[in-house]
């Protein structure tokens, strides 16, 4: 054994002082026997804090439920005064004296039972500058002395300490030390000094030491969820009434703070301690009361604390409580100021914002860990609902959808057109946010299902349409309408067989204004859309073929692209009604912009509380609706409309018992109308599913009178539909402490996917599309690096970068 690095100590355990005449002290030994300590370390690297935690060891005593004092009685001291060892520094000349008198000095442990002077103290930081090691040993040691009771640790029972003394041997009741009197200053008129502009409570104690309180609202004994909320307590509060303070202990037990005037005879200081079985902090030791001067000190520091992101984070928890949507980082920049009264910069309050929404529902890698929980509450509270969380090999999230009960069930009463998109996520972890969503008579949005996935690839377009297929059968009556992505196309052949598929007309025509060159592309794009608007197949074919004409590039990119019959309204085999683009669901992402900035069960409650608020504002709107109305309001105006043109229609009966009318139209063309079978030579009545104005004007002429407006629209256009659509409610997901979770949905977790740490912020601009405004080439989509489907050169919506 090296004993150079060892250090031996004998003590005696028990005893007193007693004052034998004069100034002479003797120690009164308790026990007859003396105690040795073998500390395997240096004198430079031994600490107070081991000593007495070995001295407890050593007697079988729990170190935070017992306090001991350490002295002895130097040698060169012939009165025999003791000297008491409070610090580090203490320790370690009693250590060199111990050397140098080769006998040495028994060490006398005093176990204190009434007095709450703790003497476990420790350096503050062995990394930081001599100078604040020294301070720091020789403040923390003050004389704070208590008659109160024990706080309770994870390691035991510790003596409170919440009242200051003169000295170590006089106790003094805090109400009568700090004794708060009003001060008349000479000269003045009597002029009162009790106050301060800031409301601060002013007065002097014994010393004649201005006092003045911290105003942090805590008791003793209060309990806090967390330690961090006690630190964001006292750092708002510190920044608010202009003092500095320094953090002696913290950690996953304790936290204690002191002011850092403290040299200068301040005795403010808080602790605060982790309860046994429990995750929450109480408040253990708070003396409220400042002797130290902020004007003079701590405003004027160049070192005084600058505000964090957590102090960013708490404002906006009180401010704006359990809220997502909170003001930009430049407008924090000025709140916090004014609130808290300190600068914060950009970066900081927008590190705040982010972690102000994760208070909400937990941090990014919370949401994976939670998401099967997440899952099991939706269901729970949305009879019907189905959700599926799809995990790869390493156990990492890859894939999630979810579909609502209420509008599955709803969706019964739609037209059954589904309209699919996807956007990009904004989040640390990217991933891609697909929607299908249908589209009721009033033209409002229709949430069918949700879905994130790791990218826009044939793998993940194809497991989004298999779980979709789940809730929404293949039927020949089905239509999807998307844009021209590969993956997309191929996987709804695959999985939707029975059903069509046609293009977005929007989309389409940004990707043919790209084919062309030096020409007026908004003309290019203009002409294009008259063409796959026309109802009839003459009226396409002549304005296609002079567009062809026109523009020969543009026709040899649509016939390497695709086919008439999938974008062109007259050629298109499938009830499309009037829809032609996929505008609606690009306007949910809209709506979800924001909320695709959230980790991810923050953005799965955005879009269900969305989902609910629109359900609950079109089932009003279906129930203010007069019972004598038949037809959705939209429809019932534009029939309204078309009514007045078609009294001045003239009309021929052709048979009377078909319903079968030759209609003379304003543009002077004649037009066959069958009621019977619901169609018109303009193919409005065909393609739209309610009466164009010759139908109308046909129905005007039935002798019969037994067909009435709305039989002739589509049963989809009709109150009683639309207000079935939204009869069942969605519930939004309660918090978290509400959730009930049965054991075997508590052990399943989804680690967060794997992703590139980026230098630069996120972006949250849209990207253009392959083809639009000129924009050409593709890229990589979706997290990683994935290619976005087979042969995505010649994909519609193209794969250009978008930032997450």
């Amino acid at each position: 054994m090296n004993m150079n690095r060892c250090i031996l100590i004998h003590f005696d355990y028990g005893g007193y002082y007693s004052n034998i005449g004069g100034s002479y002290m003797e120690w009164n030994q308790s026990e007859a026997r003396i105690y040795t300590l073998m500390m395997k370390t240096t004198v430079e690297d031994v600490t107070y804090s081991e000593v007495v935690r070995s001295i407890c060891k050593k007697m079988k005593r729990d170190e935070y439920a017992n306090r001991l004092k350490l002295s002895y009685t130097p040698k060169a001291d012939h009165k025999h005064r003791p000297s008491i060892i409070e610090d580090d520094e203490d320790l370690c000349a009693y250590i060199m004296t111990c050397h140098q008198d080769q006998s040495g000095n028994i060490l006398h442990v005093e176990p204190l039972e009434d007095v709450a002077e703790n003497m476990e103290y420790e350096e503050v930081a062995r990394n930081e500058s001599a100078a604040c090691v020294n301070e720091s040993a020789a403040c923390v040691n003050e004389g704070l002395l208590s008659i109160y009771g024990e706080e309770q640790t994870e390691h035991g029972l510790v003596n409170t300490c919440s009242n200051d003394a003169l000295d170590d041997e006089e106790f003094v009741n805090l109400d009568e030390y700090y004794q708060l009197e009003d001060v008349v200053e000479e000269g003045n008129d009597g002029d009162e000094r009790g106050g301060n502009e800031d409301g601060r409570e002013r007065g002097c104690n014994e010393d004649g030491h201005v006092t003045w309180e911290d105003d942090i609202n805590v008791v003793l004994d209060q309990e806090f969820q967390s330690k961090g909320e006690i630190q964001d307590i006292v750092e708002i509060t510190a920044h608010r009434k202009c003092f500095e303070f320094d953090i002696l202990k913290s950690d996953k037990e304790r936290y204690v703070v002191k002011c850092r005037e403290r040299s200068c005879g301040c005795k403010w200081n808080l602790r605060a301690a982790k309860l046994i079985g429990a995750s929450c902090f109480s408040i253990r030791t708070h003396n409220k009361l400042h002797t130290c001067y902020p004007a003079s000190s701590s405003s004027t520091r160049r070192n005084r604390r600058t505000c964090t992101k957590r102090i960013v984070a708490s404002l906006l928890s009180k401010e704006f409580p359990s809220t997502f949507e909170t003001p930009t980082p430049n407008m924090l920049v000025g709140l916090v100021h004014r609130k808290v009264g300190v600068k914060v910069s950009y970066s900081t309050a927008y590190r705040g914002k982010l972690q102000a929404a994760s208070y909400v529902r937990g941090s990014p890698e919370e949401s994976f860990r939670y998401v099967y929980s997440f899952m099991h509450n939706l269901e729970l509270n949305n009879e019907g609902t189905v959700t599926r969380v799809e995990l790869d090999e390493q156990h990492r999230f890859q894939y999630l959808f979810f579909a609502l009960g209420a509008p599955i069930e709803g969706f019964r009463a739609m037209r059954k057109v589904i309209i699919m998109d996807e956007t990009f996520l904004k989040h640390i972890y990217g991933g891609v946010l697909i929607v299908a969503t249908a589209q009721d008579p009033k033209k409002h949005h229709y949430p069918l299902a949700f879905g994130v996935v790791d990218g826009e690839k044939d793998a993940s377009w194809t497991w989004f349409l298999e779980m979709l297929k789940s809730v929404i059968p293949d039927s020949q009556e089905l239509v999807f309408l998307t844009d021209i992505h590969q993956s997309i196309i191929k996987a709804v052949s695959e999985v939707y067989p029975l059903a069509q598929h046609g293009y977005c007309m929007y989309h389409l025509a940004q990707n043919v204004k790209g084919s062309v060159y030096h020409v007026k592309k908004e003309t290019v794009g203009a002409m294009f859309m008259e063409c796959a608007k026309a109802y009839t197949e003459a009226e396409f074919k002549k304005l296609y073929v002079d567009f062809r004409k026109r523009y020969p590039a543009v026709g040899a990119y649509l016939d390497k692209s695709t086919t008439c019959d999938k974008w062109a309204r007259c050629y298109f085999v499938g009830d499309m009604y009037n829809l032609m683009s996929s505008n609606s669901v690009e306007s949910i992402n809209g709506v979800f912009v924001a909320a695709r900035e959230y980790s991810l069960l923050p953005m799965l409650d955005a879009i269900v509380e969305k989902i609910s608020e629109w359900f609950n504002n079109h089932r009003k709107s279906a129930a203010e609706v007069l019972s004598s109305q038949k037809l959705v309001p939209r429809v019932e105006r534009i029939m309204n409309e078309r009514l007045q043109e078609a009294n001045r229609l003239g009309v021929t009966e052709i048979n009377n018992y078909r319903y079968e009318y030759t209609v003379l139209g304003l543009d002077g063309i004649s037009y066959v109308v069958d009621l019977e079978r619901k169609t018109c030579g303009c193919k409005k009545f065909d393609i739209d599913k309610y009466p164009c104005v010759h139908a109308l004007a046909a129905n005007r002429e039935n002798v019969n009178g037994e067909v009435q407006v709305h039989e002739l629209c589509s049963k989809y256009f009709w109150m009683e539909q639309w207000a079935l659509a939204y009869f069942r409610s969605v519930y939004p997901v309660p918090h978290q402490s509400q959730w009930i979770i049965p054991p075997e949905v508590q052990e399943m977790y989804a680690k967060p996917p794997n992703y590139k740490k980026k230098k630069k912020r996120n972006e949250k601009a849209r990207h253009t599309s392959v083809g639009e405004h000129g924009h050409r080439g593709s890229s990589h989509r979706g997290r990683g690096s994935s290619q976005s489907g087979e042969g995505s050169s010649q994909s519609g919506r193209g794969t250009s970068q978008r930032g997450r």
